[in-house]
């Protein structure tokens, strides 16, 4: 299965894939109550089904309905997605894009020691 990082799903889609996060688990129905806009629940439906064929959900069957999870947790899904923007944007060097994060004005300066102190347990712990 050859799944695209989450930064390829179109909005609607990570909206659902979201929704199920944060549900843990979800019927169509539960996803298309929680969604914007109101979309019907076939359109819902063809998009969940769309996400297991790709790997992003699985399901399991409750009486006569389909309860929809996540296939992997949200962290790996992250970690996925970082790892391609490195390769992909970066060459693979993480430390031009923390230098680039440093850089970023939009970075509270309230963030910066906390982000400072994350660095140096990191840099202490592969010691």
């Amino acid at each position: 299965m050859n799944r695209k990082p989450i930064t390829e799903l179109g909005l609607r889609q990570r909206e659902i894939l979201e929704t199920v996060y944060e549900l843990g688990e979800a019927s169509v129905r539960e996803v298309q109550e929680r969604l914007s806009g109101s979309p019907a629940y076939t359109t819902v439906l063809t998009m969940m089904q769309k996400l297991e064929k790709s790997g992003w959900l699985s399901h399991t069957t409750r009486g006569r309905r389909y309860v929809y999870l996540p296939a992997r947790s949200k962290a790996a899904n992250s970690q996925a997605a970082l790892e391609a923007l490195i390769d992909k944007v970066y060459d693979g060097d993480g430390s031009a894009l923390l230098q680039q994060l440093l850089a970023d004005r939009r970075l509270r300066s309230t963030s910066r020691p906390t982000l400072r102190m994350f660095v140096d347990s990191r840099r202490s712990y592969s010691e």
